[in-house]
């Protein structure tokens, strides 16, 4: 605990509510908007439902895009959460194939545990 302005503040860990365990990913990817314009980006880490990256661009929450090159794919995915240049997407309508490709690589990564990024 720590005295800020004469009240005491806890550090409580919060728990990780996401339905798939994370892995750390690190590769470069393209971003495609619905109007056709790409950006790049670095992904962070990937779990079986989505994945978060950086980019410099701005994206909005609810936004729908296209992610290329994730398990030499394109995969569709909605912006959940933004944290300054950082995004969480979730995978949408993933076909099986791309299902099963992910599960593998993600078995084959290290745990992603985030500290500082709150992400």
């Amino acid at each position: 605990m720590s005295a800020e302005k004469g009240l005491e503040v806890a550090s409580i860990p919060v728990p990780d509510r996401r339905k798939s365990p994370r892995y750390r990913y690190a590769e470069a990817i393209r971003i495609r908007k619905g109007d056709g314009s790409e950006q790049a980006a670095l992904s962070i880490e990937i779990s079986e439902g989505g994945m978060s990256v950086a980019t410099d661009e701005s994206l909005k929450i609810g936004e729908e895009v296209e992610l290329d090159s994730v398990v030499d794919a394109t995969v569709a995915a909605v912006v959940r959460h933004k944290q300054g240049r950082i995004y969480g997407f979730e995978f949408l309508e993933l076909r099986l194939e791309h299902q099963e490709r992910i599960r593998k690589m993600c078995r084959s990564l290290p745990r992603f545990v985030p500290k500082h990024l709150n992400i």
